[in-house]
Parts: structure tokens; sequence; C-alpha cells
């Protein structure tokens, strides 16, 4: 049986001081079933340099001014050749060079359309935690999103449910999750799948938050009281985290 093509699509601007490690990552790979797109956002500070010394590795990229990370995530979408897809950071990196060997086996055991995720590590101050955790739709109602990095998805879900709301800045992919996460649960594989780093859109755990809680009215997740107290718990814990410098 012919294993299906992975798509692994980045998005960046402005990225030269990782996207080298995330490139060299996904080249590493010893599966060879699998297509690396990379979207620029009309970087400037040499990120295209750094791009253009791996295109024996890159199958598609394009350097253009875009309307942010949803569209720049929709882009690779439309040019991708995968039926499954994983979005990697440009401050991320696939874990080891056996990932997707691991993941393609894995896949075997597991149902269509493709929906499933794997561990992370998770990287701050130069401190790493491994992330293992048991995703649901009870939890996925309570911010718990699952991390685009180690989750795959099959591209039955963007014909069907549609692309990346641009509306989105930061909850974009918690957004799309949510258009499905009531009729299909998402599937678990005990495999390392990335490293992420706490930069860019992770680190803007308010505006990310404010965009999270939108999608969970919107798609009745929760009640508007709920996402009120929920709010008022988040700005308690960061206002004591940022007092004690704590990594919250």
């Amino acid at each position: 049986m012919q294993r299906p093509l992975i798509s692994i699509i980045t998005a960046v601007r402005n990225g030269k001081e990782h996207i080298q490690q995330t490139i060299q990552s996904v080249a590493s790979q010893d599966f060879r079933d699998f297509e690396y797109l990379i979207i620029d956002g009309g970087s400037t500070d040499g990120t295209l340099g750094i791009i253009q010394q791996h295109l024996n590795g890159i199958a598609y990229h394009v350097s253009e001014p875009d309307k942010g990370i949803s569209d720049a995530f929709n882009k690779g979408v439309l040019a991708a050749r995968g039926s499954v897809i994983l979005f990697l950071g440009s401050d991320d990196y696939l874990h080891d060079n056996s990932v997707l060997n691991r993941v393609a086996t894995a896949m075997k055991s597991l149902k269509k359309p493709y929906f499933f995720y794997g561990n992370l590590e998770y990287i701050y101050k130069n401190k790493v935690k491994t992330i293992r955790r048991n995703y649901n739709y009870r939890k996925f109602c309570r911010y718990d999103c699952l991390p685009h990095q180690a989750m795959f998805l099959d591209r039955f879900f963007f014909d069907r449910y549609g692309l990346f709301d641009l509306n989105y800045k930061y909850a974009m992919d918690y957004e799309h999750t949510a258009r499905f996460i009531r009729d299909y649960q998402p599937e678990y594989i005990d495999v390392m799948i990335s490293g992420m780093r706490r930069h860019g859109v992770s680190s803007r755990p308010i505006e990310a938050h404010d965009e999270m809680d939108r999608v969970r009215i919107e798609y009745g997740l929760a009640s508007r009281f709920d996402v009120a107290v929920s709010r008022a718990v988040l700005h308690g814990k960061l206002s004591i985290a940022r007092l004690f410098n704590l990594n919250w």
C-alpha cells in the first residue's frame, strides 16, 4: 500500500536566527515520502539567503508580502501536494532524523481522515520541558489547543471545513480546529515530534487568549460567564508571574 505524502509547511518572516536549524531538521529526515514548503512573508534580515542555500531540500518556496500567519499557512496548503499536513514554525524543529519514519509507521494503525498528534519539547530560557498531553474535546473547550508543531492533519479538513481565517493573528489553528473538533477526536501517537521555542506568537499569551475567547463564544465552547472568569484568572496569573519573574 502506498504511503501518503506528508507536506511540511513553514511560514516565516525575518527568522534568520533559527530558520537554518528548522530547514536542516526537515532535510535530515531518513524518510523520503514528504515535501517541504516555505512561505516567506518578504523577509529583509537575511532569511532568504539561508533559504537559498537549502533549495535542494525545499519542494516549494515563495517570498512575498502576506496578511499574516493565517495567510501564509493558507498559501502553503494551496501549494502542497500531500494528503497529510504538518505546520512547523520557523523557530521550531523536528526532534530527530527519524521523526517522519516513526510517524509513518504509527499512521498504519490510525483511522482516516488523519487527525493525530505526538509529543513536544518546549524550550524557554535555555530550559527544555517535555510535553506529553492527552487532548480531548473537554480540554479543548478550556484553551487546551493542540500544538500545530506536533499535529498532523488530513487535507480532508481543509477541503471540507475551509482554510484558516485571516481575522485571527494568533489563534488561527484553534479556530480552525474548533470547526470540526466535535465530530472528530484527535488520536495520540507516542512519538517526539518537534521542539518549540517560546518566540513570536507563543510569547503573546494575552492576545492569543483573547482570540481563543472569541472562538469559545462563537462556537459555543464556553459561556460568556466562563470566558470572563477564565480571563480574570489568566490576567492574575500573568501579573504574579511578571512580579516574581516566573515562567508561566
